[in-house]
């Protein structure tokens, strides 16, 4: 009993849980991240803005910012309507618009919500 006992615990230790290759794996991924943290610290820290009107620098601003997606939704209608003449469109480009506005604010969400993930790692 006892040898079987000792026989299922070591299965275990190396096949199923393998705990010596998650610890070295554990150990590896310090390691890279030990290395790339102060790169990726000077690569963040680039400034590659390029927006040069006020309201696309603070909508720019927003998304460069990882803030939340409330900040940002007045920001991108106002800068997203600025210039448009909105009741001389037809009705059809007035509501693919609106469609593609909607996609625009969620693949912001979504960015946003990633980086913010990436950033706590």
């Amino acid at each position: 009993m006892r040898k079987v006992s000792a026989a299922v615990n070591n299965f275990r230790q190396q096949i199923i849980w393998a705990l010596a290759l998650i610890n070295q794996t554990r150990s590896f991924v310090s390691a890279t991240r030990a290395h790339y943290t102060g790169l990726m610290s000077q690569i963040e820290g680039l400034k590659n803005n390029s927006a040069t009107l006020a309201l696309p620098m603070q909508l720019e601003s927003i998304f460069r910012g990882a803030q939340s997606g409330s900040s940002a939704r007045p920001r991108y209608t106002r800068r997203s309507t600025s210039r448009l003449r909105w009741l001389e469109l037809p009705a059809v480009q007035r509501n693919l618009m609106d469609i593609d506005d909607a996609m625009a604010m969620d693949s912001l969400k979504t960015s946003m919500v990633s980086d913010k993930r990436l950033r706590g790692c």
